[in-house]
């Protein structure tokens, strides 16, 4: 039987400043592990990954929409929920956003 494609990933808040948010990233690739940080910028939205070992793009790219997404919702400080503690999904590479 073979192993389903596709990854589980987690973001941990780990830094939450007026500036910038950071998250602990894990993810379960198969067989593979990957780690980082993500990092959002508040002021722009800008999402940085840096991860060990690289992730393929798919991931990137949805792990990018996700907390681009987290980040539009938080724009307006006065209707804004705080950041997430901790996010765990399951993507398939086929459902990933395509940009």
């Amino acid at each position: 039987m073979e192993a389903p494609a596709g990854a589980r990933f987690t973001l941990r808040l780990e830094e939450e400043q007026p500036l910038r948010v950071v998250y602990q990233f894990a993810a379960e690739l198969g067989e593979v592990s990957a780690s980082g940080v993500v990092t959002v910028e508040i002021e722009a939205g800008a999402v940085q990954v840096k991860t060990e070992p690289e992730l393929p793009s798919w991931l990137e790219t949805t792990v990018v929409g996700l907390l681009r997404s987290l980040w539009r919702s938080r724009r307006d400080p006065r209707t804004a929920a705080p950041w997430p503690r901790r996010l765990t999904r399951w993507r398939h590479p086929e459902g990933a956003q395509v940009r």
